[in-house]
């Protein structure tokens, strides 16, 4: 951007200087004249005959600067115009980073998009698309203003839950990327076919691979008794010290320590492979079609593998990742944070007698902590992975007509998400002293087994279970 502003400046003055170099210091002619016969330059105001190639040389240039001129202005008079119309007509997003993140996103959002470039803008939400250092700092110096907006940052090494302002989201493109991905090609009908006892392969470890897991983690429950694990080739990087409660989910996590070319006996009895290494793609995906015989095998694709043009690719699933991540739709999220806000408001409706109106569901959401914020969140997300199980065993998704033995059993499943979610937070069970819960050392009494619950408990889940497919 600073070598586009140099370079047009540089341009409009070329006429001028150029103009008072051939005239005052090459024809000796008086400074004023030569400054206005310069500017004059600008039109097609000069002299026939030049004095001198200078001259001849600045003639042509300046009707270019002025042209230049006149047509960036008319752009900017379009961009404001463009702005102020967006705004009126409301849920406008201001966008920021760099040219060719910024291009996509704007083409995405269309007529409520607005180029914010390097200047604050007035608009109703905002996205973040250069470094976490630099969104930060964004925030952070424009806080006041945008107290009453949402803002939506890429951030490289924060989750989604990290923020601790009420309008503040960060988002993590392999995050999002991951949460998609489990609901565009939820694995359901596959483990109710291996009776929930499957084994899935990962080929590689490093962020995307990490968000991939922490999200499978959150996602794919579908029963009490299931037997899923996940074997992970890649480097683990303290990933099981850091998630030190990982040892109570049901699900195994597996790594692997040899290269993956050494275990193909393995792989092949996987019932799925999912590629999340980067670097050689399509020298990888070869030789793991060559290799093994595992007919679902999905690629996180990477720029430089066209997988297309490699055979037997029918076996291969491509997933764009990055065109999924830097999506307007899944970054912006209306639906999901709406259904969360209602979510929680629902709750202090119905245990701390909260009327419901759009006033208090932002003054209780705002008191949130961030924990128990995105704890609604992630129960609003499993929402879509609980409807897709009703579709799949031809089960109504209207409450109302809910048999009440599914009505228990996606209460034990929104439960177990609800375990994995504090144990993923490295949550602990134990028993706590006037209470079901040690916030500040992470301890609740409720981290059992559905089944050991207390009747009254069960009920509060199946009660969450009612109050999310009533909100739709």
């Amino acid at each position: 951007m600073k070598k586009k502003k140099l370079a047009k400046i540089i341009l409009l003055a070329m006429p001028l200087i150029l103009g008072m170099t051939g005239y005052f210091i090459v024809d000796g002619r008086p400074f004023l004249q030569s400054l206005y016969i310069s500017i004059k330059l600008y039109g097609f105001g000069a002299e026939e005959t030049p004095p001198n190639t200078i001259i001849e040389i600045a003639r042509w240039v300046g009707p270019v600067a002025t042209a230049s001129t006149i047509v960036a202005v008319v752009a900017l008079l379009r961009r404001g115009i463009h702005n102020i119309i967006a705004n009126i007509g409301g849920n406008s997003t201001a966008v920021y980073g760099p040219d060719k993140l910024k291009d996509n996103m704007l083409k995405q959002l269309g007529k409520k998009g607005i180029d914010g470039r390097d200047k604050f803008v007035e608009a109703d939400n905002y996205i973040l698309l250069d470094s976490e250092d630099k969104n930060l700092a964004f925030y952070e110096k424009h806080r006041k203003k945008l107290v009453n907006n949402e803002v939506f940052a890429k951030s490289d090494s924060l989750s989604a839950q990290w923020a601790s302002e009420h309008n503040l989201h960060l988002f993590c493109p392999e995050e999002i990327a991951a949460s998609v991905f489990w609901k565009e090609h939820c694995i359901y009908p596959l483990s109710r076919q291996c009776d929930h006892k499957m084994k899935i392969a990962v080929l590689g470890f490093d962020k995307l691979g990490r968000e991939l897991i922490l999200s499978a983690l959150q996602s794919n429950i579908f029963s009490s008794v299931q037997q899923l694990s996940y074997h992970i080739w890649g480097d683990a990087d303290g990933f099981l010290n850091i998630h030190h409660q990982l040892s109570q989910i049901e699900d195994n996590i597996v790594f692997h320590y040899k290269n993956w070319y050494e275990e193909i006996g393995f792989l092949n009895q996987c019932n799925m492979i999912i590629v999340t290494a980067q670097d050689n793609q399509s020298d990888l995906v070869r030789k793991l079609l060559l290799a093994t015989d595992c007919k679902k095998i999905y690629l996180f694709s990477a720029a430089d593998c066209n997988i297309r043009l490699i055979e037997n690719s029918d076996r291969i699933t491509p997933f764009d990742w990055t065109k999924t991540a830097f999506c307007a739709k899944n970054i912006l999220e209306n639906e999901l944070f709406e259904k969360a806000k209602l979510l929680n408001l629902r709750y202090k409706n119905l245990y701390n007698n909260v009327e419901e109106n759009s006033k208090n569901k932002e003054l209780c959401w705002q008191k949130l902590n961030t924990f128990t914020r995105y704890s609604n969140i992630s129960a609003a997300d499993f929402y879509d992975i609980m409807k897709y199980i009703l579709i799949c065993e031809n089960q109504p998704a209207d409450i109302e007509q809910l048999p009440e033995d599914w009505v228990d059993r996606l209460a034990n499943l929104e439960h177990i998400r609800w375990c994995r979610y504090h144990y993923l937070n490295n949550w602990k069970y134990g028993k706590v002293e006037n209470g079901t819960k040690d916030v500040k050392n992470r301890i609740h009494a409720d981290l059992v087994p559905y089944d050991t619950l207390s009747d009254s408990e069960k009920e509060k889940d199946k009660e969450n279970i009612r109050i999310l497919f009533s909100l739709g």
